[in-house]
């Protein structure tokens, strides 16, 4: 059975805080997962940059 990877263009649909805490329990369980991306996303919730449910996330606006 292979991992759960949520695409890239669900990210923004679903939030970005939602992602990273995906992203967290995954590091959790697996050693040697890189932490540049959940950082990236940490920084992007602490901003409020959630994606579709905010108005902001990778991209500038979502309309």
């Amino acid at each position: 059975m292979g991992d759960f990877v949520v695409p890239n263009t669900a990210r923004p649909v679903i939030g970005l805080d939602v992602v990273l805490d995906i992203e967290e329990h995954f590091a959790a369980t697996r050693p040697g997962v890189p932490a540049e991306p959940r950082q990236l996303l940490r920084t992007y919730a602490e901003e409020g940059r959630l994606g579709v449910k905010s108005g902001r996330g990778f991209y500038a606006d979502h309309r």
